[in-house]
C-alpha cells in the first residue's frame, strides 16, 4: 500500500511557507466565508497561517474545515511549526475521511498528528497553537482548540467557545499578569498534550469567527470585537476591519482571522471534486491543484488544465485604507519577482478551469491516490 498522505503534507507545507504579502484578505465565495491576515508593525514576520478548506468522504459527503495557527514567539521558526501543524492536520483530515473513520473521531486524531510532526522536528523547541472548525454536511460538526488562538459564535451576542490553554484562560479571567498568560499546552508540546473536541450545537446558525491573539488582545476595550462583527455587513468586511483595526492599535503582534457560518449551504453543492481532492484557500490569492496521480474515481473528478504564475511578490505595508476600500472584494496580489521553473515530478502542479470571478478566489487542491498500492 502506498501512503501519499506525507507527500500531501509537505506539498501543503512548502505552500504555506511560500513567499506572501504582509496583508491578505479574500472572500472564500463557496462558503459566504472570508479570511484575513497582516503581519503588524512590530514583527518582521507573520507566523500566522490559516486555512479553509473543503473535501469529500468515501461516500460522497462534504466537510468544510476552518483552522488558524499561531507559531509561538520566543522558540524555534514559529511560521515553520505553523506550516508544519496546519499542514499536518488538514491531510490527516482527509485520510480519515477517505479511511471511514468516524467524523467525530477525525479532530483528536488530526491534531495529535500535528502535535506530533512538529515534535518530531522540534522536540518541543518549536510549537504552535491551533484551532479548527469541522462542519458537516447535513449539519452539526466539531470544533477544538490547542493554545491561545479562539473560537467565537456570534448569534445574539459574541460568545468566546474555546478556552485558551492558559492559567488565565482557564479560570475565566482576562489577561494582566503576564505568568497567568504563558501557554500551559501547544502544538509540539509532545506526548504531554491533552485535546477536548466538542460539539457543534445541532442547528447552531449564526457565524463562526476564528482569530489569532493579533486580534482578540484588543478585546480588552469593552465590546470591541463584537461591535466591529455586529456592524460589519459580511464576512470578508468583517475580517478586513480585525486585521486592520490590529494595525490602527500598533500592530504588535500578527493578526488573522476566519469568519464562516455554521449553517453553510455550500456544503451540499454538486462541486466536481472526488474524496481524493482537498481543496485549500488562504489569505493570498494563489490557485494550485498539487495531482498525486489516480485517474477519475467518480463524477466529482476536476478538470485539470494549465499551470498558474506563482504571485509571491513581497509588498510592504501601507497605510490603514479608506472605509470604501475596506468594504470592497480583495484583489490578487500583482506579480512579483519569479522563480525559476522547478523539473517536474510525480506530484505534478496543475490548475482548474475557472471562470474570472472563480480564478479570484485562492484554493489549493491535493489529490491522493485511489489506488491502495
Amino acid at each position: 500500500m502506498t501512503d501519499r498522505a506525507p507527500m500531501a503534507r509537505q506539498q501543503l507545507e512548502e505552500w504555506f511557507l511560500r513567499r506572501s504579502p504582509t496583508t491578505g484578505a479574500r472572500r472564500v465565495l463557496p462558503f459566504s466565508a472570508a479570511i484575513a491576515s497582516e503581519t503588524g508593525l512590530v514583527r518582521k514576520q507573520n507566523e500566522d497561517r490559516a486555512a479553509i478548506a473543503r473535501g469529500r468522504d468515501t461516500e460522497g459527503r462534504v466537510f468544510v474545515v476552518a483552522a488558524v495557527a499561531d507559531g509561538i514567539g520566543g522558540m524555534q521558526d514559529g511560521h515553520v511549526c505553523a506550516s508544519t501543524g496546519l499542514a499536518s492536520l488538514l491531510t490527516s483530515l482527509l485520510s480519515q475521511a477517505r479511511a471511514g473513520v468516524p467524523s467525530e473521531r477525525w479532530l483528536e486524531s488530526a491534531l495529535i498528528a500535528a502535535n506530533e510532526s512538529v515534535y518530531r522536528r522540534y522536540l518541543s523547541n518549536g510549537g504552535t497553537t491551533l484551532s479548527v472548525l469541522l462542519l458537516l454536511e447535513g449539519g452539526g460538526g466539531y470544533w477544538a482548540s490547542v493554545g491561545d488562538s479562539r473560537i467565537y459564535a456570534m448569534e445574539s451576542a459574541l460568545v468566546q467557545l474555546s478556552k485558551d490553554d492558559t492559567i488565565a484562560g482557564q479560570l475565566g479571567k482576562q489577561r494582566g499578569v503576564a505568568e497567568h498568560s504563558k501557554l500551559l499546552q501547544y502544538i509540539g508540546i509532545g506526548s504531554s498534550l491533552e485535546v477536548s473536541v466538542s460539539a457543534v450545537t445541532p442547528g447552531q446558525q449564526g457565524m463562526a469567527l476564528l482569530t489569532t491573539d493579533g486580534v482578540h488582545f484588543m478585546e480588552s476595550a469593552t465590546g470591541i470585537l463584537e461591535l466591529i462583527v455586529r456592524n460589519a455587513g459580511d464576512y470578508g468586511t468583517c475580517v478586513r476591519r480585525l486585521v486592520e483595526l490590529s494595525r490602527w492599535c500598533g500592530g504588535p503582534d500578527n493578526a488573522t482571522a476566519i469568519a464562516i457560518p455554521f449553517g453553510n449551504d455550500a456544503l451540499a453543492d454538486e462541486t466536481p471534486m472526488s474524496s481524493s481532492c482537498l481543496e485549500v484557500w488562504d489569505a493570498f490569492g494563489e490557485v494550485r491543484i498539487l495531482d498525486f496521480g489516480g485517474g477519475p474515481s467518480s463524477r466529482h473528478e476536476p478538470e485539470y488544465a494549465e499551470v498558474l504564475t506563482n504571485r509571491d511578490s513581497e509588498v510592504p505595508p501601507g497605510p490603514p485604507v479608506s472605509q470604501a476600500d475596506a468594504d470592497a472584494p480583495s484583489a490578487p496580489p500583482s506579480t512579483g519577482v519569479k522563480r525559476k521553473k522547478k523539473p517536474k515530478t510525480k506530484a505534478a502542479v496543475k490548475t482548474t478551469t475557472k471562470s474570472k470571478e472563480e480564478n479570484k478566489v485562492p484554493q489549493v487542491q491535493i489529490q491522493f491516490s485511489d489506488k491502495e498500492g
